[in-house]
């Protein structure tokens, strides 16, 4: 008869084989400064040339049943970035995609670190692609494939900063180039952050730290959206 561990060690290493890690992908964005408020305008020239890079775990389920929309949370897995010697991080953080008969968008938006200027501390870093065509994308799935030639719209890097009295302050980078290229997450960049996500919080606590973040960026959906009209 045979031993009921050889067949069961064999079952384990079975489904041990067919576990297959999630796909991650990079998208890098390059650019050159063209606006920044007053008080950033000494460190951030109009001009100066920027990168930002972030890994997106393409696996990461859509919570808007609208077929034309695409809200995908916490799939930005980190990112890393320079305004010329200027160096920021993020963590977690949310991307967004909008499919329509007429226009395409998206965007992403993550709480970001970085040094100080002067009395505003970096909060977010946010990206807006946008098309007035509605042929950028073929639907709300996360993009592994993009031509920036597509989106004709407004197309930036956002970094904002928050003042002493709670208001904010930004730089504007329009992108120039952008790629998609396949990674493994634990081998490029540096390793995530922790991250609040990672500690088991209580039910109410974490739906209201959700909805928080699904605020801020509608609020700056709607600004992105106005400033590109």
């Amino acid at each position: 008869m045979r031993p009921i561990g050889s067949g069961l060690g064999l079952v384990l290493v079975i489904l041990g084989a067919s576990h297959v890690a999630a796909k991650t992908i990079t998208y890098t964005a390059t650019g050159t400064v063209s606006f920044a408020t007053a008080e950033l305008a000494a460190q951030f020239p109009v001009g100066q040339a920027a990168s930002y890079s972030f890994v997106v775990d393409t696996a990461t389920p859509d919570t808007d049943p609208n077929p034309a929309n695409g809200i995908y949370v916490n799939a930005i897995l980190f990112s890393k970035g320079s305004i010329g010697s200027y160096d920021f991080t993020t963590a977690n953080g949310n991307l967004t995609v909008t499919n329509g008969a007429s226009a395409d968008s998206l965007l992403t938006f993550a709480l970001a670190t970085g040094a100080a200027i002067g009395s505003d501390m970096l909060k977010v870093l946010a990206v807006g692609l946008a098309s007035n065509s509605g042929v950028a994308l073929v639907n709300d799935s996360i993009p592994t494939s993009l031509n920036l030639a597509d989106f004709n719209g407004l197309n930036k890097i956002n970094p904002q900063f928050v003042r002493p009295d709670g208001t904010f302050a930004e730089v504007i980078i329009p992108i120039e180039t952008l790629s998609i290229t396949d990674t493994d997450a634990p081998n490029n960049g540096p390793a995530p952050a922790p991250t609040p996500s990672a500690i088991p919080l209580p039910g109410a606590l974490s739906l209201f730290l959700t909805g928080l973040s699904a605020l801020g960026m509608l609020g700056w959906r709607r600004s992105w959206k106005q400033t590109a009209a």
